[in-house]
């Protein structure tokens, strides 16, 4: 299953409305709004080895942390590009909720990963600090050139991923389920126009 444009899919801390789905760009990219509440935990510092990603601010405040780069609260119309392998994270800043522009590219394997953390979330299997170790690990054994954690290098991550895989299979995890694949949008809605730059 392709993500297309106006597709909602939520999680107790994001929803987000697809603008470009994969279906639309072959595979090539995915581009949403995401909107986040004020109080929600955020994205911990993580990195794609084979995904370039973008955000842009559209309301509200974000802070922000690139690796090389350093910290840095971003308001409306400011933007960060993340180089594929480039640690990084973000979180709402402020009292205000929060609405970005984000885009992934390619963008095929970042919607298979994404599906796969918002059912997680949706099902409460996962919390604010993301999913317990051994999902965690399963997920990066399906996901290698999708996510890793930033910190230890990633062959070391991926050897620990394949060395934990038989433990998180034999105690019912997975890489990837498929009724998170193949689940569908809670709501298809004409798309937010973006603020003129």
């Amino acid at each position: 299953m392709t993500m297309k444009a106006g597709e909602v899919y939520e999680h107790p801390y994001e929803r987000m409305v697809v603008r470009v789905g994969t279906a639309e760009s072959n595979g090539r990219e995915l581009v949403a709004d995401f909107y986040v509440r004020a109080n929600a935990p955020g994205v911990p510092r993580h990195l794609h080895p084979a995904i370039e990603e973008s955000i842009t601010v559209i309301r509200g405040k974000v802070d922000a942390w690139v690796a090389g780069a350093g910290q840095k609260v971003l308001g409306p119309g400011e933007s960060l590009r993340i180089p594929p392998n480039t640690a990084h994270s973000w979180r709402p800043f402020g009292d205000e909720d929060v609405r970005i522009l984000g885009e992934a590219r390619p963008g095929t394997r970042f919607e298979e990963m994404w599906r796969q953390f918002m059912g997680l979330l949706q099902d409460g299997k996962a919390g604010p600090k993301g999913p317990g170790f051994l999902q965690m690990m399963m997920m990066m054994r399906e996901f290698p050139d999708v996510m890793a954690i930033a910190g230890p290098p990633v062959w070391l991550q991926q050897a620990l991923a394949a060395l934990f895989a038989p433990i998180g299979r034999l105690r019912g995890y997975k890489g990837r389920y498929e009724e998170y694949s193949t689940r569908g949008p809670s709501e298809v809605v004409k798309i937010e126009p973006l603020p003129p730059v």
